[in-house]
């Protein structure tokens, strides 16, 4: 294959066809080629796939939305669903110049799912990306992208040499993965405050919007009056979260409050919400209440010395200082981050079994009756039996027995003879 085919491949999928530019005034000599004229050239190709155009998915296209409905910023919202007044809002990403196709492959799914038609800025944290590499990203979406620099360093209060290798918390990360825990428990939050967003999402480089958004994600939170929103949670190994329930409670006890004031005391140890999709306000991380909790635990140094993750941090954080009322679970979306979470987006949840339709899974309960935790090499599913759903998948099977078991990544169903099948998602 030669350079050239391949090239033009890679522009036709990543340069937006406004960004393409025939140099037909210049004149250009090649190797057996006449050369004294300017070179004509050729026109860039028409675009072929309805969802393209100039390789970038057209946000004109494919929803049948447009107009003032479009990609002008305003709110629009289908499918039955409320118009939400539009937010002063931002999503957010912290990128990685290594992991680039898998950036690019959330951007464009934030784009064909959600911002093709409400338009939010997309601000991308980024320690020393090369200018080839913003640019590959800016042209391979349609949303304003706004690059922040980061700088990542050891805090004052310890030193290099002090940070064990190895913690036991496995897979065992660097040096620099617990910077990204420390930066996104706290100073994430507060760079996106500074730069003027109230509203904040989160998403992964590897995380995926795998469904339509039928609404404004940060209107519906604002409208509801709602300040944290998740899709899912999960349970953290029990080596990655050494100390740091005790940390916490040691925290509320010096305060003088009750550890039951919210429901941080029935939050299940090792209980996190799985926070590479995060939509808060950003009152929750400003406040004075989980600045100095932050600072208790930054303090005691378990981030570096026992790699305790953002998600944990977070979700205690959430359990102390935001009520139950004003959490709200986005049960409805389809969102995908591998090992844990496949959700589906609820229009696609309805398909005929015997006759009837799959209801979604419930909430999480904040207490779950009869958790079963499954330990998957290192990996944790927390699961719930659920007797409703498993009477509309085999209602021969009476409620209660246990032998129906869902979860959003692993399902185990009895057949008979002390025999189980699991299903196991990506």
């Amino acid at each position: 294959f030669g350079d050239a085919p391949l090239q033009t491949m890679i522009a036709a999928l990543s340069v937006p066809e406004e960004q393409w530019h025939i140099f037909s005034d210049v004149g250009m000599d090649s190797r057996g080629g006449r050369g004294a004229k300017p070179a004509m050239g050729l026109p860039p190709p028409v675009p072929r796939s309805p969802l393209a155009k100039g390789g970038v998915l057209d946000m004109s296209l494919g929803d049948g939305v447009s107009g003032t409905n479009g990609t002008n910023g305003t709110n629009g919202t289908h499918g039955g669903h409320p118009q939400y007044s539009r937010q002063n809002a931002a999503i957010y990403v912290l990128a990685d110049g290594n992991r680039l196709n898998r950036l690019i492959e959330m951007l464009q799914s934030v784009d064909r799912h959600f911002n093709r038609r409400f338009n939010y800025p997309i601000v991308v944290f980024d320690e020393g990306l090369a200018p080839v590499q913003k640019a590959r990203l800016s042209a391979a979406t349609h949303s304003a992208l706004t690059f922040v620099p980061v700088h990542f360093k050891l805090p004052a209060f310890l030193e290099e040499k002090d940070v064990p290798v190895e913690t036991g918390c496995l897979p065992e990360r660097g040096l620099g993965y617990r910077h990204m825990c420390r930066f996104q428990a706290s100073e994430v939050n507060r760079r996106l405050h500074e730069l003027g967003y109230e509203w904040h999402w989160r998403m992964d480089d590897d995380s995926l919007l795998t469904g339509e958004v039928p609404y404004d994600i940060f209107g519906k939170m604002a409208a509801e009056g709602k300040l944290y929103g998740y899709v899912s949670t999960v349970r953290d190994d029990d080596a990655c979260i050494v100390g740091l329930w005790d940390t916490a409670e040691e925290y509320v006890r010096r305060l003088g409050k009750s550890l039951g004031d919210n429901f941080f005391k029935e939050w299940p140890r090792g209980a996190v919400f799985y926070n590479n999709f995060e939509v808060s306000h950003t009152s929750v991380w400003s406040s004075p209440e989980y600045r100095a909790y932050f600072d208790h635990i930054d303090q005691n140094g378990g981030i570096y010395m026992k790699r305790w993750g953002d998600a944990p941090i977070k979700s205690i954080g959430v359990s102390l200082f935001v009520p139950p009322e004003k959490i709200h679970r986005f049960g409805d979306l389809g969102y995908r981050h591998a090992p844990f979470v496949d959700t589906l987006p609820e229009a696609m949840r309805k398909s005929a079994i015997r006759g009837q339709q799959v209801l979604p899974l419930p909430e999480l309960a904040w207490k779950p009756d009869k958790p079963v935790h499954s330990v998957i090499g290192h990996f944790h599913v927390e699961t719930q039996p659920d007797a409703a759903l498993q009477e509309i998948l085999d209602p021969a099977v009476g409620a209660g027995t246990d032998s129906w078991i869902g979860a959003d990544v692993a399902t185990s169903i009895g057949v008979g003879g002390g025999q189980y099948v699991w299903l196991f998602g990506d």
